[in-house]
């Protein structure tokens, strides 16, 4: 089994080429199939997949790739530019049979709006995978998003 945990920076304002950056990705998506027809991977778990333009565009991609199961996990506070959610998502070659999410009591703080920690919501998901196709079995596939540590550079 293959698997893929990648942080697309889908914030907006900050994140440089962030429309290229998701483009590119999605096409890594769209071709996700190897030359044998077997997947390339068969779990990606997602980062700081923010906005709904861009969970859209992924969506379409993973799907044309076949990863048509996929879940997105929502916590939070809406955020500059309809970003909601602590962003954080698994597609899956393997039907997902139960998800549930948790959110960290500690999520920075509410007054440092250019961290969005504490509006993201962060927290951990979890997708149990039917496997059994290629004989795994139920499997567990977690993702997070931890907090950033924050500096004003070397001390």
């Amino acid at each position: 089994m293959r698997i893929l945990s990648f942080n697309l920076w889908d914030a907006p304002l900050v994140s440089k080429q962030r429309t290229t950056r998701i483009q590119a990705f999605c096409e890594l998506l769209r071709t996700n199939r190897r030359g044998d027809g077997q997947p390339r991977w068969h779990v990606v778990a997602l980062q700081e997949l923010f906005l709904p333009d861009s969970r859209l565009a992924v969506e379409q991609a993973a799907t044309a790739g076949g990863l048509v199961h996929m879940r997105h996990f929502v916590s939070g506070t809406a955020m500059p530019h309809g970003g909601h959610g602590c962003g954080c998502s698994i597609l899956s070659v393997y039907p997902i049979t139960a998800s549930i999410f948790h959110r960290y009591q500690v999520n920075g703080f509410p007054e440092n709006l250019h961290h969005w920690d504490f509006q993201a919501g962060k927290g951990v998901g979890l997708c149990r995978l039917d496997g059994g196709q290629d004989g795994y079995g139920q499997l567990d596939m977690y993702v997070t998003h931890l907090i950033g540590e924050y500096s004003e550079g070397p001390k």
